[in-house]
């Protein structure tokens, strides 16, 4: 495609153009850079990277001092427009699909992963990766950014994808990554404290999530009742003449469930719903999922999946990467990875765990994140003292913070720091963790998820938490 008809222009010069980038290091031969100031880093800064990479073009947000030997276009507000370049760019590949956006602090990626795992000719765009599940293809980002996601749905719409299930992050929201999609259908999960560093304010953090309901396209909604602000939701979608779908534990809700057994292979119970009643055995952990099953439940009535495939479909589900996601080896404790990063996800991911396991103790090993919310680590340190037998605290992504002042702020919500075992080597922490458990005990690694790398300063280093639990588990440790 011509620079001119991607900018609708006809005062630029007639360069072909292969691909859009926004990210000078994914720049190929051929690429348009669009380099406009972000949060973090100011893309006219990589202008010279991107062209020793190979672009033939740039596009800015405003006028570049040094002249450049390739083309500069000057494109002012190119922040807000990148999604519509980038969707002329791949011929709009959205709108021969039905696109979800599912926000909420927690059970974004469960619902996106698990949602394209049961509805025919799905995919799903998030933390854990864009494709067709189980094989996805890794991300940076919750929601990517504009450019990126216009080029993920033109590769999944080579697949004859009818459905696509994307998370909206809050950050997304906020800074209009999605504005160039089409949203015909809107999920929420639920709201806890999370990425206050960013919005300042629970009441900054639910607005965010509230763009997503006020969108003009939306003819759908699913929402979660048991949280105040779903109930809002659900609230304004109707006023706004759109078709909602309620779920949660309360009566009031239209899908729900009833008689749950917590048991070491899962859940089982009743799912109560408008077009029928019936039984359910789930091979998924804790309260979170349950939730996250009855979304997934009410998605598939909206795309006419009837309740009998639904129900069988779950019934044979794959553990989310990184989403509570068991690892047992007889002999060896059982080691659950979640990606529990907030006060309200480590809270539940303990309960969980103490609901499946009847016999044992539950240890915690987990850390908090650096250059992010640091009022919330006292009180995950809180909350691990008072809902696991022991705790291990660790590095997370501790990015330019001191990871032992990181440490340091967690057990000051800690009443009793000498029962805390301190190692911020994640690999021993973890391997600390299972040589003071016993078989009967289950370890919660949290964080990190499936995730494949940690970050210090500026820099990501491989690893990953499913990897190391796997290799010391064969070990024996």
């Amino acid at each position: 495609m011509l620079l001119s008809e991607i900018l609708c222009r006809n005062d630029v010069p007639n360069v072909s153009i292969a691909g859009i980038k926004a990210d000078s290091r994914e720049v190929e031969p051929g690429d348009l850079f669009l380099a406009m100031r972000g949060q973090t880093f100011d893309g006219v800064e990589f202008i010279d990277s991107a062209v020793e990479r190979g672009a033939v073009a740039i596009c800015a947000d405003r006028v570049v001092s040094e002249s450049k030997s390739v083309p500069c276009v000057v494109n002012c507000g190119l922040a807000s427009h990148a999604g519509e370049l980038a969707a002329r760019f791949y011929g709009h590949p959205a709108l021969g699909m039905s696109c979800t956006g599912i926000t909420g602090t927690n059970g974004k990626s469960s619902i996106a992963y698990m949602a394209a795992s049961v509805i025919d000719d799905a995919a799903c765009l998030g933390t854990i990766g864009w494709g067709i599940p189980p094989q996805l293809q890794e991300t940076k980002l919750t929601t990517l950014d504009p450019v990126s996601m216009q080029r993920c749905l033109a590769e999944i719409r080579k697949t004859s994808i009818k459905n696509v299930f994307l998370e909206a992050s809050s950050h997304a929201l906020d800074q209009g990554r999605l504005d160039d999609l089409p949203i015909d259908c809107a999920v929420f999960t639920n709201l806890s404290r999370d990425h206050l560093d960013y919005h300042g304010s629970m009441a900054a953090y639910a607005r965010a999530k509230r763009k997503l309901f006020e969108r003009d396209e939306l003819k759908r909604a699913i929402v979660n009742v048991d949280d105040a602000l779903g109930l809002e939701f659900a609230n304004l979608a109707r006023e706004r003449g759109v078709s909602c779908l309620t779920y949660g534990s309360q009566p009031q809700a239209e899908v729900r469930w009833i008689d749950v057994q917590y048991v070491d292979t899962g859940l089982t119970g009743m799912w109560i719903t408008p077009w029928g009643s019936t039984q359910f055995e789930l091979p998924l952990f804790g309260d979170g999922y349950l939730a996250n099953a009855a979304a997934i439940l009410a998605l598939s009535h909206s795309v006419g999946l009837d309740l009998e495939t639904s129900v069988e479909r779950m019934s044979r589900l794959d553990a989310v990467p990184g989403r509570m996601h068991l690892k047992r080896t007889d002999g060896q404790p059982t080691v659950v990875i979640d990606y529990a990063h907030s006060p309200d996800a480590l809270a539940n991911a303990l309960r969980t765990l103490h609901r499946h396991n009847t016999h044992g103790r539950v240890v915690c090993v987990f850390g908090c994140g650096g250059d992010r919310d640091r009022g919330k680590r006292a009180e995950m340190g809180r909350l691990s003292e008072e809902l696991a037998d022991r705790t291990v605290l660790t590095n997370d992504n501790p990015r330019t913070e001191s990871p032992d002042q990181i440490a340091a702020d967690i057990l000051e919500g800690m009443k009793d720091s000498n029962s805390v075992i301190v190692e911020l080597d994640r690999t021993e922490a973890i391997r600390k963790a299972l040589r003071i458990a016993d078989s009967d005990d289950w370890i919660l690694v949290a964080g990190k998820g499936a995730e494949t790398y940690q970050e210090f300063a500026t820099e990501r280093v491989a690893f990953s938490d499913l990897s190391v639990v796997d290799r010391l588990l064969s070990e024996g440790v």
